[in-house]
Parts: C-alpha cells; sequence; structure tokens
C-alpha cells in the first residue's frame, strides 16, 4: 500500500498542470494589488474621485474580455496603471511568462 502512495504521489507532479490566468483575471489581480500596496493610489483616487476610479476599472474589465493573449494584455494593464502617475510606474512580461500562461 505505501508503493503504490508514494507511486501516486512521484506521478502527480508530471500529470498536474501550471495555473492557467485569463487578462481579466490579471487585471483583477492588478487592480487589487496596486490599490491595496501602492503608497500614492489612494491619494489619485481622492483626487480624481471614487467614480471616476470605478469607471475606469469597468472600461477596461470590458476591454479585456476580448484579449486572449499575454502580449496583447500587457500593453491594456500599464495603460490602466496610467490612471495614477504617468511615467512613474511600468509592468512587463518575464522571460517564460508566455510559456507558463499559454491561454492568456
Amino acid at each position: 500500500m505505501m508503493k503504490k502512495l508514494l507511486t501516486l504521489l512521484f506521478l502527480v507532479p508530471f500529470f498536474a498542470s501550471g495555473q492557467t490566468c485569463t487578462c481579466a483575471d490579471n487585471l483583477e489581480w492588478v487592480i487589487e494589488t496596486f490599490t491595496e500596496n501602492d503608497a500614492g493610489a489612494q491619494a489619485a483616487i481622492e483626487s480624481k474621485g471614487e467614480q471616476a476610479f470605478q469607471e475606469h476599472n469597468e472600461k477596461f474589465r470590458e476591454k479585456v474580455k476580448e484579449i486572449d493573449g499575454l502580449r496583447t494584455c500587457t500593453p491594456v494593464l500599464y495603460e490602466w496603471l496610467l490612471f495614477f502617475r504617468s511615467g512613474h510606474l511600468g509592468i512587463q512580461q518575464t522571460a517564460n511568462s508566455e510559456q507558463r500562461n499559454s491561454t492568456i
């Protein structure tokens, strides 16, 4: 019994697939992470207004629905960041991100 369990535990990583995220998933992560962790995010939201921020988010939620590739998604996520401060923020793909997220 123990041999079967060990064999199963050994083989699981070979059959498990990596995480796949859509551009919409990535946008939600960026919205949440950035607004909770960037020191200037709340100041920008207060300056431009909560309604403007919500409209900005909804506009981009619609925009990312049609995106099916990471190369197309990355510039849209960067464009979302421009609501806060242009020229001070950036976003880019890592060298192997296209392979890991082939469904984006």
